[in-house]
């Protein structure tokens, strides 16, 4: 039996989620009556109060209500710096979906560093091209900014560079300064887009694979255990020792060990302090 799964997007992300759900079994359609945005927006005119986990599952948990379904799957993505690489940033990429005819309720975070996440301060219109160059632009639309006596205004959605400069000329016409950021929205960036297809085939991937003990869908690797063995002095590493697989409705729980069986010496806090 085909179940209906509402996609809970503003920003035409059913292009990257839709093809891969229909081959699962859903048959897909995208809600009107659920306003993501509300719960945040990347430019800040809405503050994100909800952790990105919480914001994904309550998306789904609204279309669900709203649409009166079974099931709906949604996204929510977040950008920031690398956490142990200086000068990268970082595309973290939520999917989660709900579905209560089979019992389902699971999520995959996928994360990289492709990503043209940026934004800057410009003064002349030559920096504002030289921006919109390096972020990809016009396959990739940017947004502009700037203060209008109290309030900071925006232009969203600018994917072509006819507009670009105009708008640019017409703020300048009455500011000093204006901000120029990447439009992060799903439907103006391809980048995430494409981030988008990847977590859901994983997240579906995942759904494929069933608990040896409860037979629930979603038995995969949840975590990971450090402490391979040092191969000078065989102490413990950070290095991943264990890949923990983990049923998300029963807990049973599998240690698959790395191909490794040790450590190099630089890794190890014994040997290179």
């Amino acid at each position: 039996m085909i179940t209906k799964l509402v996609i809970a997007s503003k920003h035409n992300k059913e292009k990257a989620i839709a093809p891969i759900a229909n081959r699962n079994g859903y048959e897909c359609v995208v809600t009107s009556l659920v306003d993501t945005d509300s719960l945040g927006t990347f430019t800040g005119e809405i503050e994100r109060t909800l952790l990105p986990l919480e914001a994904a599952k309550l998306k789904c948990e609204l279309a669900i209500k709203l649409e009166n379904v079974q099931a709906a799957i949604a996204t929510e993505g977040s950008f920031f710096p690398h956490p142990s690489f200086y000068g990268l940033l970082m595309h973290e990429e939520i999917v989660y979906i709900i579905d209560r005819n089979k019992g389902v309720e699971d999520y995959f975070i996928e994360r990289t560093t492709q990503t043209n996440f940026g934004k800057t301060n410009c003064t002349q219109l030559s920096e504002v091209l030289t921006f919109a160059r390096q972020a990809k632009f016009p396959e990739h639309a940017i947004i502009l900014s700037y203060k209008n006596k109290d309030y900071l205004q925006f232009v969203k959605g600018i994917d072509d560079e006819e507009t670009l400069i105009k708008t640019t000329e017409n703020i300048f016409k009455t500011s000093n300064e204006l901000s120029i950021e990447t439009d992060m929205r799903a439907m103006f960036n391809p980048l995430r887009m494409e981030v988008i297809a990847t977590a859901t085939e994983k997240l579906f991937k995942r759904l494929s694979q069933a608990c040896p003990k409860c037979n629930q869908p979603g038995f995969d690797q949840r975590e990971v255990k450090p402490g391979l063995p040092c191969s000078a002095c065989g102490l413990p590493t950070p290095q991943i020792r264990f890949f923990v697989k983990k049923c998300n409705y029963c807990s049973f729980t599998v240690n698959e060990p790395s191909k490794n069986h040790s450590a190099d010496p630089q890794f190890c806090e014994f040997c290179n302090p």
